[in-house]
């Protein structure tokens, strides 16, 4: 556990970070999500709550809801300002693997659990969720429809490396063109 001098630095290194283009990308673009205003800043407290617990719980698997992914994913799009923001925050580049929760059954299952335990961290550290927000966007927070069906921080890439294959017959398709 971090002392209260080192949570006060990462706080300020939070509310230091410049979300305002994303923001933009988020309400003004012609074929981006023209979310609302109010939707966007909810979003945005949320995504910088999320990266202070990947920054709180390292050893984590972090899994955001679809708002929160849906922002870090226009953040992403910036690749200069992003990687410079995680180095800023992490000390380090904080990678998206989309792959969680689509290699079968069981990784369905284990992206599901590692939301519930995200989200109780969530709850744990500010007495509330970020579930609470979808309905903003419309999505029923009582089912999956929360839960980004694929993307999480990896605490550790060796248990992520596996990525999903096209079967043998679509790459001999893919080749023919």
């Amino acid at each position: 556990m971090h002392g209260v001098n080192h949570e006060k630095h990462v706080r300020k290194k939070l509310s230091a970070m410049d979300l305002e283009p994303i923001l933009f990308l988020l309400t003004s673009l012609e074929d981006g999500p023209q979310w609302t205003l109010q939707q966007a800043r909810s979003a945005e407290q949320w995504y910088r709550r999320f990266h202070r617990l990947i920054h709180q719980y390292p050893s984590h698997a972090i899994v955001p809801t679809k708002a929160i992914d849906e922002f870090w994913h226009l953040h992403i799009m910036d690749t200069q300002k992003y990687a410079n923001d995680c180095l800023y925050l992490h000390g380090h580049f904080v990678h998206h693997f989309p792959y969680f929760g689509v290699r079968g059954p069981r990784d369905r299952a284990d992206l599901i659990d590692t939301f519930r335990q995200t989200m109780q961290l969530f709850e744990h550290e500010y007495g509330e969720s970020p579930e609470q927000i979808e309905a903003l966007f419309g999505r029923d927070t009582q089912d999956a429809s929360v839960i980004c069906g694929k993307c999480k921080s990896p605490p550790d890439a060796t248990h992520f490396d596996k990525r999903p294959q096209l079967p043998h017959d679509v790459e001999t398709l893919l080749d023919a063109i």
